[in-house]
């Protein structure tokens, strides 16, 4: 039976992982997060959602070691869109990088609103896969956002999701 360092093969995967993609991939994350809580209009206070850099960094750091333990396990280079998307939704319904500041709970109860990392989390993984909303019915996104906000799902079926819906198969390097 072989010997394995574990330890050594995941140093080495995490150092794979270099900080000025895990910093571009934080920007534009956060960019996508802002248009989807600037977009909200019955808000009681415009301070009350925030974005966690520090929760959506360790997601983003999350997604990328995912993502070469994959390749590593494969010996492969690349990997398919669907997968892109769906490494990335995990960790962000893991990590809910969208917070609240709430003082009075009572005066904030809007279920759209506390599923808003699920929102993000499929406006994200649609825009990776390059599937157009608009080409969707709203009745399969709404089924997306109850399976996001109430099911546990891993990337298995997050994959099926993003190639069901037409996700790309176009490779990237993660």
């Amino acid at each position: 039976m072989p010997s394995h360092d574990f330890h050594r093969i995941n140093s080495d995967i995490v150092s794979l992982v270099h900080d000025d993609r895990v910093r571009d991939r934080v920007e534009c994350m956060g960019k996508v997060a802002d248009e989807l809580v600037t977009a909200i209009t019955d808000l009681p206070d415009t301070n009350c959602i925030f974005l966690n850099v520090a929760l959506l960094t360790s997601a983003v750091r999350s997604y990328f070691i995912d993502v070469e333990r994959y390749k590593n396990f494969h010996d492969i280079s690349l990997v398919d869109r669907s997968k892109v998307s769906s490494y990335s939704v995990k960790w962000i319904l893991k990590y809910k990088p969208i917070q609240f500041k709430i003082d009075n709970p009572d005066e904030f109860y809007n279920p759209a609103l506390l599923a808003l990392n699920e929102h993000f989390a499929l406006k994200w993984g649609l825009a990776t896969s390059k599937i157009d909303a608009k080409n969707l019915k709203p009745e399969i996104l709404d089924e997306i956002l109850y399976t996001f906000q109430y099911r546990n799902v891993d990337e298995s079926n997050l994959t099926l999701i993003f190639k069901s819906l037409g996700g790309s198969d176009l490779l990237e390097s993660g």
